[in-house]
């Protein structure tokens, strides 16, 4: 029945603001566009009456077509509410891991470019998968992100 991941979905404050993060900084890429949807179809599908209006746009690493999206939502009616969770030990999507090569290097790049990490690479050793090495940080909305080189 399940075949797979499409996509993870973010809601964000402002569009532009965190495509540029993920964009620019982290190097992802715009799949498909940036998008204002007025569409009752969409209020209905996540259980809203009257129209759902948000600006939103796919993005994903590499060119891979397969690859994992991640649907970059920003709310106008209903507006975006709430804050993203306070602690990494909040029950619910806690975190999106993103892999990379070398971490020592990932890491030192994006402290460069002003990215606040929640702490430098640890080392774990899991008997019968082996070592790697992961750290953690925001994004300007304040979603965990997750380096991990496996």
């Amino acid at each position: 029945m399940l075949q797979g991941i499409f996509h993870v979905n973010i809601v964000v404050e402002d569009l532009d603001r965190t495509l540029a993060f993920y964009c620019d900084v982290l190097g992802f890429s715009v799949v498909y566009g940036e998008v204002t949807t007025d569409d009752p179809i969409i209020a209905r599908g996540f259980g809203y009456e009257g129209n759902g209006r948000m600006r939103w746009a796919l993005i994903r690493l590499g060119d891979d077509e397969d690859a994992l999206l991640i649907d970059v939502e920003q709310w106008i009616e209903p507006a975006t509410t709430g804050r993203p969770y306070p602690e990494c030990s909040n029950n619910g999507i806690g975190r999106i891991a993103l892999k990379v090569g070398d971490i020592d290097t990932a890491y030192g790049d994006l402290k460069d470019k002003g990215v606040a990490f929640l702490s430098p690479p640890q080392t774990l050793h899991f008997p019968g998968f082996g070592d790697f090495k992961f750290c953690c940080f925001r994004d300007p909305d304040g979603i965990v992100l997750e380096l991990v080189e496996v």
